[in-house]
Formats: structure tokens, C-alpha cells, sequence
């Protein structure tokens, strides 16, 4: 096997993007834990953890296109910053609010509003700037490295996460979220790194920015590997965080032992992520987008273990596979976005990505507990690993997803290319 890619290292830049979301999602490792204990403790009811957990999103679905066409127009890492800086002033209401007792719970659903509003642009932010710092035969090992660097925060998060909630409080948790946001944003204002396609301000374009949206969906549309990939996945993402997020810590309270148990399978999750990443450091897949979706299989098993509420260490195996798997085939698919699509349009054609990524999961999350309900929560969780799999290995049969990788002359010069519409 080859050895380890960790050429992106040597820029500055992308160095600092690095640590800034390793801590960033350090501190969201501790609110995944204690955002749903908090609600527990007010209400007791699973539906309500949905309830708080999708109207985090709704904003985000709401803004999210018009934040990728802001982040193809601003600095991509000025925007960034702006995003957790307002993600931080909402995490440190919530947190007051919880540690005066005073919450409630139209008041989280409230804040978590405001933080999904902040984050409308971090993501189509984030997608665009990476390729700006590395060349693109890099961007599967820079991809590989952010995954390491995200899955180290979320080894250290949830558990920490269930220690502080157990022992101190989810408010207390949660503040330390606030304090991560505050850091990353400080980071980000270090980078000196302007858009590569010269658009820096508001009058560098002529056009409007609905217009920019609509040039977005138009690259979208013309490339059935983008919107088949965007579409499937807005369903799994549906299906697999709806259930894992809402259902996992009702199994863990009800069967496997609270808080800290739920805390350490979410470590697990991280600890798969680094192999996963440092998997993407050592071998790229020639067709990229088949290998991201064989690899997502890879979740499976851990909804199965939720199925039958097993013992914990068959449940900390699959949730080490579980993150492997998201954490390799995100590197494969946001490698295959970057590399194929123009550098000047590359936030709003993420920002249709994220769009679909997340325009489901308010639906998943909101009913992930009714649906258990009604059909038994075992019975759920089978269904989603079912949709799991029909659906990876329909997405592979498409023609266009399987021609799908790097191109060979960004391989040679890592120049800039633009694929003809499939």
C-alpha cells in the first residue's frame, strides 16, 4: 500500500483551516450529547430532541443557496469566520439559560434557530475554499486530513461530552461549544487566502446574486452524477441521522446505560473517522464516486446493533465502522466535487450539495420518533439499513457516477478543469 499523502501540510493555510475545525467539532462532539440530554431533562420525550435538532436546519435550508452565492462573491474565509462567531453567541445563550434553569423548551428551539441561520454559509464556504489552498491532485489526501482532524475532535467531544453531562451539566457542555466557535472564528481570521477566481466584494460580479443562485442549479442540472449524488443522499441523510441522532440515545437510556454510553459509541464514531481519513492519505479509489458509495455500507451495522441492542462492544465495532465509512467516503465525494467543477462557481454548486445533504433531515429528525412509535423502534432501524443499501447500489448502476474522478491532466499540472455536462 502506498504511503501516507501529507503533502497539504506543508501550506500554511490550509494548516490553520485544519486545527480551526478540529476544535470547532470538539466542542460539537459535546453538545451532540448534551443537546439531547438537556431535552430529556425538560420534557422526557424523544420527539422533542427531534423537534430542537430539525429546527436547527430549517434556517439552514432556507439560507443555504443564498450563503454558497455569498461565498463565490466574499473571501470564503471571512465568510466562515462570520458564521462561528454567530454560532458562538447563540451556543452561550443557550448555555446561561441551561445553567440558570431558566430553559425552556421554545427557547432552545429558539436559539437553535439562530445557529442554524449563522451556519447557512459555513459549509458552501468550506467546500469552495479548500481547493483555493491545495492543487488538485492533493485534494483527496487534504480531504483525508480534514476527516483526521474533524474525527479527532469527535473522539474527544461526545466523550467529554457525556463526562460533563453526567457529572457537571448540559449547559456547562454546551458552553464550551460556545468558547470552540469563538476559537475557529479567530483562526479563520488569520488566513489571508482571497477567492481564486478573483471575485472579492459585492460589485465583482454584475449579476445579481439570485442570479448567481439560479447559474448554480443550472451546473447542478447539467450533470446527472451531481444531482443523482445530491439526491440519494438527501434521503440517506433522512434516514441515517434522523435515526442514529434521535433513536441512538433513546436505545442508550432505555438499554445500554445513559449518557456516557451513548458518549462513548459517538467516540467510537470518531475514532473510525481517523482510519477512514488516514485511509483517504493512502489510497484513491480511479472511480471516485463508486467507492463513496460502496463505502457508505459501511453504516449499517451499526444500525443493526441498535436493532438488537447488543452488547457494547459489538456496538463500539460498528459505530468504528460506522464513522470509517462516512469519513473515507465524504474525502472521495467532496475530492470528486473540487476536482470537477469550475473553482468560480464551486460554493453554489455546494451549497445545492449541503442543500440536499441536510433539506430532509428536519423531516428525519421530526419524525424518527413517531415513526418508532408506531412501528417499534427495532423495526425502524432494520428499515433504514435496508434503504441503505438498495440505495448505494442503485446510485452505482448510473453510467455517469461511475466515470467519475480526478482528471488525468489536474493529475499531471493540478491545473483547473471544467468537465463537459454528462
Amino acid at each position: 500500500m502506498a504511503s501516507l499523502d501529507l503533502s497539504p501540510l506543508r501550506v500554511r493555510s490550509f494548516r490553520i483551516l485544519l486545527i480551526s475545525q478540529a476544535i470547532s467539532v470538539l466542542g460539537d462532539g459535546l453538545t451532540t450529547v448534551a443537546i439531547a440530554f438537556a431535552v430529556l431533562a425538560i420534557t422526557g420525550s424523544i420527539s422533542d430532541v427531534g423537534l430542537v435538532l430539525s429546527v436547527r436546519l430549517l434556517p439552514m435550508i432556507a439560507l443555504m443557496l443564498l450563503g454558497g452565492a455569498v461565498a463565490d462573491r466574499q473571501r470564503r474565509e471571512r465568510v466562515m469566520a462570520l458564521s462561528q462567531l454567530g454560532s458562538a453567541a447563540c451556543q452561550a445563550m443557550l448555555a446561561g439559560l441551561l445553567m440558570a434553569g431558566v430553559a425552556r423548551l421554545w427557547m432552545m428551539a429558539l436559539l437553535y434557530l439562530g445557529l442554524g441561520c449563522a451556519q447557512a454559509a459555513f459549509r458552501p464556504a468550506l467546500s469552495g475554499l479548500l481547493p483555493e489552498l491545495v492543487a488538485k491532485p492533493e485534494l483527496t489526501a487534504a480531504n483525508g486530513l480534514m476527516a483526521i482532524g474533524v474525527s479527532a475532535g469527535q473522539i474527544l467531544g461526545p466523550t467529554a461530552g457525556g463526562v460533563v453531562t453526567a457529572v457537571g451539566s448540559p449547559g456547562l457542555a454546551i458552553g464550551i461549544d460556545a468558547g470552540t466557535f469563538l476559537v475557529s472564528a479567530l483562526l479563520l481570521m488569520r488566513l489571508r487566502k482571497g477567492n481564486r477566481s478573483g471575485q472579492d466584494g459585492w460589485h465583482a460580479k454584475k449579476t445579481s446574486v439570485f442570479a448567481d443562485v439560479l447559474e448554480g442549479w443550472a451546473v447542478v442540472r447539467s450533470r446527472a452524477w451531481l444531482w443523482g449524488m445530491i439526491s440519494y443522499f438527501s434521503v440517506f441523510q433522512f434516514a441515517v441521522f434522523g435515526g442514529l441522532y434521535v433513536l441512538g440515545p433513546a436505545v442508550a437510556r432505555a438499554e445500554l446505560g445513559g449518557a456516557s454510553t451513548w458518549g462513548a459509541l459517538l467516540a467510537a464514531s470518531g475514532a473510525g473517522s481517523l482510519a477512514g481519513g488516514a485511509l483517504a492519505l493512502r489510497w484513491r479509489p480511479r472511480l471516485l464516486l463508486v467507492g463513496a458509495n460502496l463505502a457508505v455500507l459501511g453504516v449499517v451495522p451499526a444500525f443493526v446493533f441498535l436493532a438488537l441492542a447488543g452488547r457494547e462492544a459489538w456496538g463500539v465495532a460498528a459505530m468504528v465502522v460506522y464513522g470509517g465509512s462516512l469519513a473515507y467516503a465524504g474525502a472521495l465525494w467532496e475530492s470528486a466535487l473540487q476536482a470537477n467543477v469550475r473553482a468560480a462557481e464551486l460554493s453554489r454548486v455546494a451549497s445545492y450539495d449541503w442543500l440536499g445533504s441536510i433539506a430532509l433531515k428536519p423531516a428525519g429528525y421530526a419524525l424518527a420518533g413517531p415513526v418508532a412509535v408506531a412501528i417499534g423502534t427495532a423495526s425502524e432501524l432494520w428499515v433504514i439499513a435496508a434503504i441503505v443499501v438498495a440505495g448505494s447500489l442503485v446510485l452505482i448502476s448510473v453510467p455517469s457516477v461511475r466515470g467519475i474522478g480526478i482528471p488525468e491532466h489536474a493529475m499531471a499540472s493540478g491545473a483547473a478543469t471544467v468537465p463537459e455536462p454528462s
